[in-house]
């Protein structure tokens, strides 16, 4: 991957540290996908957190599950792989 297409998964990514951290990733260019319990408040902080990638061409998904079961989190990890090429 090159510099400007760097991406990172940020789990409890749809309020506080978490997306405090997501937005700062936007914004240095980094394509995000935000992860958590609630699809519902994923898809609102999705939305919410588009405009902190907008300069830099970075772009926000998310991925609804639990960091606490295995496959959940595997299957984050290949949801970013997949939409971002990379991990």
């Amino acid at each position: 991957m090159s510099e400007a297409q760097k991406s990172a998964l940020v789990t409890g990514g749809s309020k506080g540290i978490g997306r405090a951290i997501a937005a700062a990733l936007l914004e240095s260019g980094t394509h995000v996908l935000i992860t958590g319990r609630d699809a519902a408040s994923l898809a609102a902080a999705a939305d919410a957190l588009g405009q902190h990638g907008s300069r830099s061409g970075a772009r926000v998904e998310w991925c609804a599950g639990d960091v606490r079961r295995e496959e959940d989190a595997r299957a984050m990890v290949e949801a970013a792989v997949e939409r971002f090429g990379g991990l």
